[in-house]
């Protein structure tokens, strides 16, 4: 039993493809049918003032008519918005076959090939059906309109040969031209008495040569209609395929993204900002840091040699062994050569990976490191940074044993360690020139004292800046980590923006308050955030976003200090506030009033406004 043929389903891409080809395909057919009423009324225009003669009146009849009908149809479709309806093709193509059978009729010797143009016509749609539809109703109108022509059309010696007739006057003879439905008649009758059918001569010598050309005709824009098909289901192949493979890389760059830590984190004596800024959706770049014990964190940044997916995994890989090995037993030199033999064993495709490992002690500030062939970190504080001095040691992956050696360094409170890979200083603009080093470190010198997240968006902008709009070839990462020892406590949290996160808020602030021992401040800190959580989940997103709450207890300073930030839409209540304050509008949901009651508990609220987020920074002393 023979199987039979699956039918061709698009999905919701192909189906997009086929909706945007019959729009083309319909405005084309508009232009032609505005350019044929433009043509035909250049032709009426040049009648009128005698450029050239007529026999015939029938032309001027048959064609003013349509050149209106085509004006005012187009313009009436236009305006009814119907270029994306699926049977506006059919009104279009009958639109030119009743045209074109109109002009058959009228000049039978003219407008027989423009039965041409509407198989053209109808190959503009992906429709083989629509070809051999037009087709049928062309041969078919094309036979009666030529036979109509014949008694009815401007006279065609073709079609009705050439009569004489004596004229009694002159006794000459004249050739004979009838003119009238009945003359025609007759004339004709009287040729098939006279043993010439014309009825039969017409059909075999003048419609059959014209339907060959016409099934040629056909034949040829089926065949082309079929072709394009092909190609067109070809293209949504393609088109869904790639739809495929971005979702599934999608998917990836989750799960990516996924098996790494927040981007911004803070411990007992510490802060961590961290981001990957793939030049695919998913990269060979990793950052990871994960506590070890209750005072001890470990700290990696890894560039894997190749991109995309296959650097990916290769990073995946790399982190999950990181998580078997890392131990605060192991030296970072130990963990680092257990990781190499395990890739090194499993590596087919010869690829490597550059890692820099730390282990900082969040009591005293000693940080001990090994660097596997990666870029050496800044280290420093605010005015004073340098490239820390480290052995290079060697890659992992590509050799049986490891290069590498433990070191380490004490920092000292305030200290900022920013670990990063080679997309960042090997970043080029479109002369070619690299980011470098020397500007990296400029850029860690001007940042702002304290302020991770000022500093990291001061790198962004700068490599930004200097890229341009040259393409980025290799992936970008971060990672920025604080020592701030005992005299600062961090906490934090990243909330959706909704009002039932409102509660969670509250408690985030009860709880971080209590484990400092500063309960007495919990009220006026609790109203403060359920005002400007509130706000948020207001106003902000038209869909929920996020919102991020740090809370911190600085020793040295003796204050609180509380940022609230979201990537909404840019609003700043303390301008808010004037305006309410000027107007006397007692409205406090927008952050009118609302904010002036925060303020009254707050020594200093600052707004800031950076890379697309709101940040509300509320200072607050204790003393």
């Amino acid at each position: 039993m023979k199987k039979k043929k699956k039918k061709f389903q698009p999905t919701v891409t192909g189906y997009e493809l086929y909706r945007k080809n019959e729009v083309d395909a319909n405005r084309q057919m508009i232009q032609v049918s505005l350019f044929t009423a433009g043509f035909i009324s250049i032709l009426l225009i040049l009648y009128a003032f005698r450029v050239f003669p007529l026999r015939s009146y029938v032309l001027v009849y048959i064609l003013f008519p349509i050149a209106i009908a085509l004006l005012v149809s187009t313009v009436f479709w236009l305006k009814r918005k119907q270029l994306s309806n699926p049977k506006f093709k059919f009104f279009l193509l009958s639109c030119f076959i009743a045209a074109i059978a109109l002009l058959n009729v009228a000049v039978p010797k003219h407008a027989v090939l423009g039965w041409a143009l509407c198989m053209v016509l109808a190959c503009h749609y992906y429709s083989r059906k629509s070809v051999l539809m037009t087709y049928i109703v062309c041969v078919s109108l094309m036979l009666l309109c030529l036979y109509m022509g014949m008694f009815y059309g401007e006279y065609d010696s073709n079609l009705l040969l050439t009569g004489a007739w004596q004229n009694p006057e002159t006794g000459n003879w004249e050739a004979y031209l009838p003119e009238s439905f009945a003359d025609r008649v007759a004339f004709l009758d009287a040729q098939v008495a006279a043993g010439r059918n014309r009825y039969l001569e017409v059909f075999v010598y003048f419609y059959l040569p014209r339907a060959a050309t016409l099934t040629l005709i056909f034949l040829t824009c089926y065949g082309l209609n079929g072709r394009t098909w092909n190609m067109l289901n070809s293209s949504i192949n393609l088109y869904e395929q790639r739809d495929r493979m971005n979702a599934e890389l999608n998917v990836a760059a989750e799960i990516q993204t996924g098996s790494l830590p927040a981007p911004i984190a803070c411990g007992d004596g510490f802060d961590v900002l961290a981001d990957i800024i793939p030049a695919k959706e998913v990269g060979g770049d990793l950052y990871y840091y994960f506590p070890l014990d209750e005072k001890h964190v470990a700290l990696i940044v890894g560039d894997v040699s190749d991109k995309g997916a296959p650097a990916a995994l290769f990073m995946m890989q790399t982190i999950t062994c990181l998580r078997a090995f890392m131990s605060i037993d192991k030296s970072p030199s130990e963990t680092l050569k257990a990781v190499n033999k395990i890739l090194f064993e499993h590596n087919e495709k010869g690829m490597f990976v550059t890692l820099f490992y730390g282990i900082l002690n969040s009591e005293t500030g000693e940080f001990k490191f090994a660097n596997a062939g990666h870029n050496p970190p800044v280290i420093g504080r605010f005015g004073d940074f340098h490239l820390l001095k480290c052995s290079t040691g060697f890659v992992l992956g590509a050799m049986e044993m490891a290069f590498v050696k433990d070191e380490s360094i004490t920092l000292q409170k305030g200290d900022i360690i920013g670990m990063y890979t080679d997309g960042i200083t090997e970043a080029k603009n479109l002369d070619g020139e690299l980011y470098g080093d020397l500007r990296l470190l400029k850029v860690f010198n001007e940042g702002r004292a304290g302020t991770l997240l000022e500093l990291y968006y001061g790198i962004k902008k700068d490599v930004k800046a200097f890229c341009g709009a040259a393409p980025q070839s290799d992936d970008r990462t971060f990672l920025l980590v604080q020592y701030h020892g005992d005299d600062i406590a961090n906490s934090d949290i990243m909330l959706t923006a909704t009002l039932n996160d409102t509660a969670k808020a509250m408690d985030f602030v009860t709880r971080t308050l209590k484990k400092n021992g500063l309960e007495r401040f919990n009220n006026q800190m609790s109203a403060a955030t359920e005002e400007l959580f509130t706000n948020i989940a207001k106003y902000a997103y038209d869909v929920p976003g996020w919102v991020y709450i740090r809370l911190t207890y600085s020793k040295i300073d003796n204050e609180l200090l509380m940022i609230i930030g979201d990537g909404g839409r840019p609003f700043n209540p303390l301008e808010v506030e004037n305006k309410a304050i000027q107007k006397g509008d007692g409205n406090q949901q927008e952050g009118g009033l609302g904010i002036s009651i925060v303020k009254q508990f707050m020594d200093e609220v600052v707004y800031q406004r950076s890379e697309g987020r709101n940040a509300l920074i509320l200072k607050k002393k204790i003393g």
